[in-house]
C-alpha cells in the first residue's frame, strides 16, 4: 500500500469540477485528517477562492510582464467575514461549514493573471485550462504554497499541507503539475470521482475498459497502488489513490 494520507506532508486532492458529491467527500476528508491527527496543524489550500487584489494589473499590463510578489505578502487565512463579502459560490456548503469550524484555508487563485490569461489565449476558448494557463496558473500557485508553507513551519514544523483544486493541476501526469513543485516533501495525490474512476490517468489509456478498475462502483471504493514501487506507480499513472463515489 502506498503512504497513507496521515503520514504525508501534503495531500492533494483532485476533482472533476460541479460535482456536490464529490466536495461533501472533500469535506468529510478533512474532518478524518482532524480527527486522526488531534495535535497536527491542518492548512488547506484551493484553488476556487480568490487571492486578495494584489493592484499589480493595469491596463498595458501583458501576461508575459506580470508578477505578483508573495514572499512578503501578509496572507492571511480566510475569514467567515471576507468569505461572504468575497462572494465566491463555487462549493459554497463545503467552505461554510469549514470556515465555521475554523479549519485554517487560503486562497491560491490570482484573478489578475488569469483575465490576463483570457486576454492572451482569447475568452471564447477554455484558456484557463490550456497548456500554458495551467503551467502559470500551477506557478502561481505553488509560489502562494512554499511562502506560507516557510512562515508556517516556522511555528509548526510538522504541519499537515491539504491542496484542494481540479485534477487537470493536481495529476502526477500533468505537466508542471503541483506536486511536482514539492519533489522533497513527502506527499500523497488522490483524484475524487463519482461512478467510476476518472479517464484522466494512464490506467485509462492502457488497460482493457473491462478491466474491474473501470467498472461502475455500487458503493465508495478506494483504489491505490501496493508493494514497494506504490510510489513510482502513482507517479506514472497520475494517482497515489483514486477514492470512487456511488453517483
Amino acid at each position: 500500500m502506498g503512504s497513507s494520507p496521515v503520514e504525508a506532508r501534503y495531500d492533494f486532492l483532485g476533482e472533476i469540477h460541479f460535482i456536490k458529491e464529490v466536495q461533501q467527500a472533500v469535506g468529510q476528508l478533512m474532518y478524518a485528517l482532524r480527527e486522526q491527527n488531534p495535535n497536527r496543524r491542518i492548512v488547506l489550500f484551493t484553488e476556487f477562492i480568490d487571492l486578495p487584489y494584489s493592484g499589480n494589473y493595469s491596463s498595458n499590463q501583458s501576461l508575459f510582464s506580470y508578477y505578483r510578489r508573495v514572499e512578503n505578502a501578509a496572507l492571511q487565512p480566510l475569514s467567515w467575514q471576507d468569505y461572504l463579502e468575497s462572494g465566491e459560490d463555487y462549493a459554497k456548503d463545503l467552505f461554510e461549514v469549514l470556515l465555521k469550524d475554523a479549519f485554517e484555508i487560503y486562497p491560491l487563485e490570482d484573478r489578475e493573471m488569469y483575465d490576463l490569461i483570457r486576454e492572451e489565449e482569447g475568452v471564447l476558448s477554455k484558456a484557463q485550462v490550456s497548456a500554458l494557463a495551467i503551467m502559470y496558473r500551477n506557478k502561481m500557485w505553488a509560489r502562494v504554497i512554499e511562502s506560507k508553507m516557510k512562515e508556517i513551519r516556522q511555528q509548526d514544523p510538522h504541519a499537515l499541507f491539504v491542496v484542494y483544486a481540479g485534477m487537470g493541476h493536481t495529476s502526477w501526469l500533468m505537466p508542471y503539475s503541483l506536486p511536482k513543485f514539492f519533489a522533497r516533501e513527502k506527499k500523497v495525490v488522490a483524484e475524487i470521482t463519482t461512478d467510476f474512476p476518472s479517464e484522466y490517468n494512464l490506467p485509462f489509456v492502457l488497460w482493457d475498459p473491462n478491466h474491474p478498475f473501470f467498472q461502475t462502483v455500487p458503493e465508495r471504493t478506494l483504489f491505490y497502488w501496493e508493494g514497494e514501487d506504490a510510489s513510482q506507480l502513482g507517479k506514472y499513472t497520475g494517482f497515489d489513490y483514486a477514492l470512487v463515489l456511488p453517483e
